[in-house]
Protein backbone atom coordinates (compact mmCIF):
# COMPACT_ATOMS: atom_id res chain seq x y z
CA UNK A 1 0.00 0.00 0.00
CA UNK A 2 1.15 3.54 -0.75
CA UNK A 3 2.18 5.48 2.33
CA UNK A 4 0.49 8.88 2.64
CA UNK A 5 2.34 11.60 4.57
CA UNK A 6 1.52 15.29 4.60
CA UNK A 7 4.26 17.68 3.45
CA UNK A 8 6.37 19.37 6.11
CA UNK A 9 7.35 23.04 6.33
CA UNK A 10 11.10 22.52 5.95
CA UNK A 11 11.04 24.56 2.73
CA UNK A 12 8.33 26.92 3.94
CA UNK A 13 4.52 26.87 4.04
CA UNK A 14 4.38 28.21 0.48
CA UNK A 15 6.13 25.12 -0.86
CA UNK A 16 3.89 22.82 1.18
CA UNK A 17 0.85 24.58 -0.32
CA UNK A 18 2.10 23.92 -3.85
CA UNK A 19 2.90 20.29 -3.07
CA UNK A 20 -0.61 19.72 -1.75
CA UNK A 21 -2.03 21.16 -4.97
CA UNK A 22 0.16 18.77 -6.97
CA UNK A 23 -1.15 15.82 -4.97
CA UNK A 24 -4.71 16.75 -5.87
CA UNK A 25 -6.15 17.17 -2.34
CA UNK A 26 -7.28 13.54 -2.47
CA UNK A 27 -7.80 13.09 1.26
CA UNK A 28 -9.65 15.04 3.92
CA UNK A 29 -6.38 15.68 5.77
CA UNK A 30 -4.77 17.14 2.64
CA UNK A 31 -7.75 19.44 2.06
CA UNK A 32 -7.77 20.53 5.70
CA UNK A 33 -4.07 21.34 5.60
CA UNK A 34 -4.49 23.25 2.32
CA UNK A 35 -7.42 25.26 3.71
CA UNK A 36 -5.46 25.96 6.87
CA UNK A 37 -2.58 27.37 4.85
CA UNK A 38 -4.95 29.60 2.87
CA UNK A 39 -6.05 31.13 6.17
CA UNK A 40 -2.51 31.45 7.51
CA UNK A 41 -0.75 34.79 7.86
CA UNK A 42 2.53 32.94 7.25
CA UNK A 43 1.90 32.58 3.51
CA UNK A 44 3.78 35.02 1.26
CA UNK A 45 1.73 35.05 -1.91
CA UNK A 46 4.47 36.56 -4.04
CA UNK A 47 6.60 33.48 -3.36
CA UNK A 48 3.66 31.15 -4.05
CA UNK A 49 2.91 32.77 -7.40
CA UNK A 50 6.55 32.91 -8.50
CA UNK A 51 7.15 29.23 -7.77
CA UNK A 52 3.84 28.25 -9.37
CA UNK A 53 4.87 30.04 -12.58
CA UNK A 54 8.35 28.49 -12.52
CA UNK A 55 6.89 25.01 -12.07
CA UNK A 56 4.09 25.40 -14.63
CA UNK A 57 1.31 24.77 -12.12
CA UNK A 58 -0.43 28.16 -12.02
CA UNK A 59 -3.74 26.78 -13.38
CA UNK A 60 -3.56 23.93 -10.86
CA UNK A 61 -2.96 26.34 -7.99
CA UNK A 62 -5.80 28.52 -9.31
CA UNK A 63 -8.21 25.59 -9.38
CA UNK A 64 -7.33 24.41 -5.88
CA UNK A 65 -7.58 27.90 -4.39
CA UNK A 66 -10.75 29.05 -6.14
CA UNK A 67 -12.65 25.83 -5.38
CA UNK A 68 -11.73 25.91 -1.69
CA UNK A 69 -14.42 26.90 0.79
CA UNK A 70 -11.78 29.19 2.33
CA UNK A 71 -10.84 31.03 -0.85
CA UNK A 72 -12.00 34.33 0.62
CA UNK A 73 -9.10 34.18 3.07
CA UNK A 74 -6.78 34.76 0.10
CA UNK A 75 -5.94 38.42 -0.66
CA UNK A 76 -8.55 39.73 -3.09
CA UNK A 77 -6.05 40.77 -5.78
CA UNK A 78 -4.44 37.32 -5.72
CA UNK A 79 -7.76 35.52 -5.77
CA UNK A 80 -9.09 37.38 -8.79
CA UNK A 81 -5.80 36.92 -10.61
CA UNK A 82 -6.15 33.18 -10.06
CA UNK A 83 -9.71 33.27 -11.41
CA UNK A 84 -8.36 34.88 -14.59
CA UNK A 85 -5.54 32.33 -14.86
CA UNK A 86 -8.04 29.48 -14.66
CA UNK A 87 -10.40 31.11 -17.17
CA UNK A 88 -7.61 31.63 -19.70
CA UNK A 89 -6.31 28.08 -19.27
CA UNK A 90 -9.78 26.65 -19.76
CA UNK A 91 -10.24 28.75 -22.88
CA UNK A 92 -6.89 27.52 -24.19
CA UNK A 93 -7.85 23.94 -23.36
CA UNK A 94 -11.07 24.33 -25.37
CA UNK A 95 -9.11 25.52 -28.42
CA UNK A 96 -6.62 22.67 -28.05
CA UNK A 97 -9.47 20.16 -27.80
CA UNK A 98 -10.93 21.60 -30.99
CA UNK A 99 -7.53 21.25 -32.66
CA UNK A 100 -6.97 17.68 -31.49
CA UNK A 101 -10.45 16.61 -32.62
CA UNK A 102 -9.68 17.82 -36.14
CA UNK A 103 -6.28 16.11 -36.11
CA UNK A 104 -7.74 12.85 -34.76
CA UNK A 105 -10.40 12.73 -37.46
CA UNK A 106 -7.84 13.24 -40.22
CA UNK A 107 -5.35 10.72 -38.81
CA UNK A 108 -8.09 8.11 -38.57
CA UNK A 109 -9.25 8.76 -42.12
CA UNK A 110 -5.65 8.07 -43.23
CA UNK A 111 -5.50 4.86 -41.13
CA UNK A 112 -2.57 6.17 -39.09
CA UNK A 113 -1.97 4.56 -35.71
CA UNK A 114 -1.39 7.07 -32.93
CA UNK A 115 -1.93 7.93 -29.28
CA UNK A 116 -2.37 11.30 -27.59
CA UNK A 117 0.15 11.79 -24.79
CA UNK A 118 1.34 14.07 -22.00
CA UNK A 119 -0.73 17.12 -21.05
CA UNK A 120 -3.56 16.79 -23.55
CA UNK A 121 -4.33 13.29 -22.27
CA UNK A 122 -3.62 13.97 -18.59
CA UNK A 123 -5.94 16.99 -18.63
CA UNK A 124 -8.80 14.52 -19.08
CA UNK A 125 -7.70 11.64 -16.86
CA UNK A 126 -5.36 12.79 -14.10
CA UNK A 127 -6.92 16.27 -13.87
CA UNK A 128 -10.54 15.26 -14.56
CA UNK A 129 -11.18 17.88 -17.24
CA UNK A 130 -11.08 20.65 -14.62
CA UNK A 131 -8.95 22.95 -16.75
CA UNK A 132 -6.24 22.79 -14.09
CA UNK A 133 -3.46 21.11 -16.13
CA UNK A 134 -1.13 23.57 -17.82
CA UNK A 135 -1.16 22.90 -21.58
CA UNK A 136 1.34 24.11 -24.17
CA UNK A 137 0.41 22.02 -27.17
CA UNK A 138 -1.07 18.73 -28.32
CA UNK A 139 1.34 15.80 -28.07
CA UNK A 140 0.85 12.79 -30.32
CA UNK A 141 2.86 9.58 -30.71
CA UNK A 142 3.06 8.05 -34.18
CA UNK A 143 5.11 5.44 -36.02
CA UNK A 144 8.24 6.68 -37.79
CA UNK A 145 6.98 5.33 -41.11
CA UNK A 146 3.99 7.69 -40.95
CA UNK A 147 5.96 10.94 -40.57
CA UNK A 148 5.48 11.89 -44.23
CA UNK A 149 1.73 11.26 -44.18
CA UNK A 150 1.37 13.24 -40.97
CA UNK A 151 3.23 16.21 -42.43
CA UNK A 152 0.93 16.18 -45.46
CA UNK A 153 -2.16 16.09 -43.24
CA UNK A 154 -0.94 18.90 -41.00
CA UNK A 155 -0.02 21.04 -44.00
CA UNK A 156 -3.52 20.54 -45.35
CA UNK A 157 -4.94 21.61 -41.97
CA UNK A 158 -3.00 24.87 -42.12
CA UNK A 159 -0.11 24.08 -39.78
CA UNK A 160 3.36 25.43 -40.50
CA UNK A 161 6.77 24.32 -39.30
CA UNK A 162 7.70 27.05 -36.86
CA UNK A 163 6.66 29.01 -33.80
CA UNK A 164 4.23 31.89 -33.40
CA UNK A 165 5.88 35.29 -32.85
CA UNK A 166 4.11 37.84 -30.67
CA UNK A 167 6.23 40.53 -32.35
CA UNK A 168 5.26 39.81 -35.97
CA UNK A 169 1.89 38.17 -35.20
CA UNK A 170 2.59 35.20 -37.44
CA UNK A 171 4.23 31.78 -37.43
CA UNK A 172 7.95 32.25 -38.03
CA UNK A 173 10.25 29.49 -39.35
CA UNK A 174 12.40 27.69 -36.82
CA UNK A 175 16.03 28.85 -36.64
CA UNK A 176 18.38 26.92 -38.93
CA UNK A 177 20.27 25.53 -35.94
CA UNK A 178 17.08 24.11 -34.48
CA UNK A 179 16.11 22.51 -37.80
CA UNK A 180 19.53 20.86 -37.98
CA UNK A 181 18.97 19.51 -34.47
CA UNK A 182 15.68 17.96 -35.59
CA UNK A 183 17.43 16.32 -38.56
CA UNK A 184 20.14 14.91 -36.32
CA UNK A 185 17.57 13.75 -33.76
CA UNK A 186 14.72 12.22 -35.78
CA UNK A 187 12.58 11.25 -32.79
CA UNK A 188 10.25 14.24 -33.34
CA UNK A 189 8.70 16.07 -36.25
CA UNK A 190 9.70 19.77 -36.07
CA UNK A 191 7.20 21.87 -34.12
CA UNK A 192 4.02 22.63 -36.05
CA UNK A 193 1.97 25.76 -35.32
CA UNK A 194 -1.23 27.33 -36.58
CA UNK A 195 -2.69 30.73 -35.82
CA UNK A 196 -6.15 30.77 -34.28
CA UNK A 197 -6.92 34.49 -34.69
CA UNK A 198 -8.40 34.21 -31.20
CA UNK A 199 -7.85 37.44 -29.20
CA UNK A 200 -6.60 35.53 -26.14
CA UNK A 201 -4.93 32.34 -27.39
CA UNK A 202 -3.20 33.36 -30.61
CA UNK A 203 -1.97 29.96 -31.80
CA UNK A 204 -1.97 26.21 -31.20
CA UNK A 205 1.03 23.89 -31.48
CA UNK A 206 1.28 20.21 -32.31
CA UNK A 207 4.20 18.01 -31.32
CA UNK A 208 4.50 14.62 -33.04
CA UNK A 209 6.97 12.10 -31.60
CA UNK A 210 7.91 8.73 -33.02
CA UNK A 211 9.95 7.47 -30.08
CA UNK A 212 9.31 6.99 -26.37
CA UNK A 213 12.95 7.83 -25.69
CA UNK A 214 15.46 10.03 -27.50
CA UNK A 215 18.01 9.78 -30.27
CA UNK A 216 21.18 8.04 -29.09
CA UNK A 217 19.50 6.48 -26.07
CA UNK A 218 20.49 2.97 -25.02
CA UNK A 219 16.84 2.35 -24.21
CA UNK A 220 14.68 0.74 -26.87
CA UNK A 221 10.92 0.63 -26.40
CA UNK A 222 9.19 -0.30 -29.66
CA UNK A 223 6.55 2.29 -30.51
CA UNK A 224 4.61 -0.46 -32.30
CA UNK A 225 4.30 -2.26 -28.97
CA UNK A 226 3.09 0.85 -27.15
CA UNK A 227 0.52 1.57 -29.88
CA UNK A 228 -0.66 -2.04 -30.18
CA UNK A 229 -3.46 -1.39 -27.69
CA UNK A 230 -4.83 1.98 -26.65
CA UNK A 231 -7.67 3.23 -24.44
CA UNK A 232 -10.33 5.54 -25.86
CA UNK A 233 -11.49 8.47 -23.72
CA UNK A 234 -14.29 10.94 -24.46
CA UNK A 235 -13.22 14.51 -25.14
CA UNK A 236 -15.06 17.12 -23.06
CA UNK A 237 -17.51 18.97 -25.31
CA UNK A 238 -17.19 16.52 -28.22
CA UNK A 239 -19.55 13.58 -27.84
CA UNK A 240 -18.79 12.04 -31.25
CA UNK A 241 -14.98 11.81 -31.02
CA UNK A 242 -12.75 9.89 -28.63
CA UNK A 243 -9.06 10.34 -27.88
CA UNK A 244 -6.72 7.30 -27.83
CA UNK A 245 -4.26 7.04 -24.92
CA UNK A 246 -1.49 4.58 -24.10
CA UNK A 247 -2.26 1.86 -21.59
CA UNK A 248 -1.36 3.07 -18.05
CA UNK A 249 1.91 1.11 -18.07
CA UNK A 250 3.16 2.93 -21.15
CA UNK A 251 1.80 6.28 -19.94
CA UNK A 252 3.89 5.89 -16.80
CA UNK A 253 7.01 4.70 -18.62
CA UNK A 254 6.83 7.55 -21.14
CA UNK A 255 6.23 10.15 -18.42
CA UNK A 256 8.98 8.83 -16.15
CA UNK A 257 11.51 8.66 -18.99
CA UNK A 258 10.62 12.21 -20.01
CA UNK A 259 11.20 13.37 -16.43
CA UNK A 260 14.46 11.40 -16.30
CA UNK A 261 15.64 12.98 -19.52
CA UNK A 262 15.02 16.51 -18.24
CA UNK A 263 16.43 15.88 -14.76
CA UNK A 264 19.40 13.62 -15.55
CA UNK A 265 20.22 13.49 -19.26
CA UNK A 266 19.90 17.11 -20.34
CA UNK A 267 21.93 19.92 -18.80
CA UNK A 268 19.43 22.77 -18.57
CA UNK A 269 20.45 23.41 -14.96
CA UNK A 270 23.65 25.07 -16.24
CA UNK A 271 21.74 28.16 -17.39
CA UNK A 272 20.70 30.83 -14.90
CA UNK A 273 17.39 31.18 -16.73
CA UNK A 274 16.90 27.49 -17.43
CA UNK A 275 15.71 24.74 -15.15
CA UNK A 276 15.76 21.06 -15.57
CA UNK A 277 12.66 19.56 -14.03
CA UNK A 278 9.57 20.90 -12.31
CA UNK A 279 6.71 20.09 -9.96
CA UNK A 280 4.35 19.55 -12.88
CA UNK A 281 6.31 16.48 -14.03
CA UNK A 282 6.39 14.99 -10.54
CA UNK A 283 2.68 15.75 -10.13
CA UNK A 284 1.96 13.66 -13.23
CA UNK A 285 4.04 10.78 -11.81
CA UNK A 286 2.25 11.05 -8.45
CA UNK A 287 -1.20 11.07 -10.01
CA UNK A 288 -0.49 8.21 -12.43
CA UNK A 289 0.83 6.09 -9.56
CA UNK A 290 -2.32 6.64 -7.49
CA UNK A 291 -4.83 6.48 -10.35
CA UNK A 292 -3.69 3.12 -11.73
CA UNK A 293 -2.54 1.00 -8.76
CA UNK A 294 -3.63 -2.31 -10.28
CA UNK A 295 -1.58 -1.74 -13.44
CA UNK A 296 1.48 -0.01 -11.95
CA UNK A 297 1.88 -1.50 -8.49
CA UNK A 298 2.23 -5.04 -9.77
CA UNK A 299 4.70 -7.79 -10.61
CA UNK A 300 3.61 -7.57 -14.25
CA UNK A 301 4.75 -3.95 -14.41
CA UNK A 302 8.12 -4.87 -12.92
CA UNK A 303 8.52 -7.57 -15.56
CA UNK A 304 7.77 -4.99 -18.27
CA UNK A 305 10.46 -2.66 -16.89
CA UNK A 306 12.90 -5.55 -16.82
CA UNK A 307 12.02 -6.62 -20.36
CA UNK A 308 12.79 -3.13 -21.69
CA UNK A 309 15.90 -2.91 -19.46
CA UNK A 310 14.80 0.43 -18.03
CA UNK A 311 14.81 -0.43 -14.34
CA UNK A 312 17.76 1.93 -13.53
CA UNK A 313 16.17 4.99 -15.17
CA UNK A 314 12.72 4.32 -13.72
CA UNK A 315 14.20 3.66 -10.26
CA UNK A 316 16.06 6.99 -10.46
CA UNK A 317 12.69 8.74 -10.86
CA UNK A 318 10.82 6.60 -8.32
CA UNK A 319 13.51 6.92 -5.66
CA UNK A 320 13.43 10.71 -5.86
CA UNK A 321 9.62 10.75 -5.90
CA UNK A 322 9.64 8.56 -2.79
CA UNK A 323 12.13 10.79 -1.00
CA UNK A 324 10.26 13.98 -1.91
CA UNK A 325 6.66 12.84 -1.54
CA UNK A 326 6.69 9.53 0.36
CA UNK A 327 5.23 7.50 -2.51
CA UNK A 328 6.86 4.29 -1.22
CA UNK A 329 6.93 3.09 -4.82
CA UNK A 330 10.33 1.36 -4.81
CA UNK A 331 9.33 -0.82 -1.86
CA UNK A 332 5.89 -1.46 -3.34
CA UNK A 333 7.53 -2.84 -6.49
CA UNK A 334 10.02 -4.86 -4.43
CA UNK A 335 13.02 -3.18 -6.05
CA UNK A 336 14.86 -1.83 -3.01
CA UNK A 337 17.88 -4.06 -3.63
CA UNK A 338 18.28 -2.67 -7.16
CA UNK A 339 18.62 0.99 -6.17
CA UNK A 340 22.16 2.14 -7.03
CA UNK A 341 23.00 4.89 -4.55
CA UNK A 342 26.19 5.87 -6.40
CA UNK A 343 24.42 7.78 -9.16
CA UNK A 344 21.16 9.02 -7.61
CA UNK A 345 22.55 12.52 -7.02
CA UNK A 346 24.15 12.84 -10.43
CA UNK A 347 23.34 14.24 -13.85
CA UNK A 348 24.82 13.28 -17.20
CA UNK A 349 28.02 14.89 -18.47
CA UNK A 350 29.99 14.40 -21.71
CA UNK A 351 32.48 11.55 -21.95
CA UNK A 352 30.58 9.01 -19.84
CA UNK A 353 31.00 11.20 -16.77
CA UNK A 354 28.49 12.80 -14.40
CA UNK A 355 27.92 16.00 -12.50
CA UNK A 356 27.15 15.55 -8.83
CA UNK A 357 24.55 17.65 -7.03
CA UNK A 358 23.87 18.28 -3.37
CA UNK A 359 20.69 17.92 -1.35
CA UNK A 360 17.41 16.14 -2.02
CA UNK A 361 15.20 16.27 -5.09
CA UNK A 362 12.72 18.29 -3.03
CA UNK A 363 15.45 20.86 -2.38
CA UNK A 364 16.51 20.78 -6.03
CA UNK A 365 12.94 21.47 -7.15
CA UNK A 366 12.64 24.31 -4.65
CA UNK A 367 15.95 25.91 -5.67
CA UNK A 368 15.60 28.80 -8.13
CA UNK A 369 19.21 28.68 -9.34
CA UNK A 370 19.81 24.99 -9.90
CA UNK A 371 23.46 25.27 -10.88
CA UNK A 372 24.28 26.39 -7.34
CA UNK A 373 23.59 22.80 -6.28
CA UNK A 374 25.94 21.20 -8.81
CA UNK A 375 29.68 20.63 -8.55
CA UNK A 376 31.27 22.45 -11.50
CA UNK A 377 33.54 19.60 -12.60
CA UNK A 378 32.21 16.25 -13.80
CA UNK A 379 33.57 12.99 -12.42
CA UNK A 380 33.59 9.36 -13.50
CA UNK A 381 31.20 6.94 -11.86
CA UNK A 382 32.83 3.96 -10.16
CA UNK A 383 30.43 1.67 -12.01
CA UNK A 384 28.87 2.51 -15.41
CA UNK A 385 25.09 2.79 -15.36
CA UNK A 386 23.37 0.32 -17.67
CA UNK A 387 20.18 1.20 -19.47
CA UNK A 388 20.30 5.01 -19.57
Amino acid sequence: MTQITLPDFTLGPEWALLELACWGLRTEKEQQMFDGLLQSDAIHWGEVLEQAVRHRIMPLLAYCVTTSTHKDAVPMEVKYHLYEVLDVNRHKMTLLYQAIVEIIQNLREANIRFACTKGISFSITLYAGQGSRNLNDVDIMILAKDRGKVMEIMDRLGYETGLYSYVTDRVEPLPRRQMITYKLNPDHIPTLSRQTHDPIVRFVKADFANSLTWTGSNIDIPVERALAQTIEYPIPGFSDVTMPFFLPEYQFIFTALHLFREAWKEQRWQSLRGKDVNLSKFADIWRLWHMYPDELQSDAFVRLLQEFEIVPAILWVLYHADQAWHMNSVATLGLEDQVDMTWLNTASAPGNRVYQWRGTMRERLHCKVRRDLFDPRPVALPTPVIGV
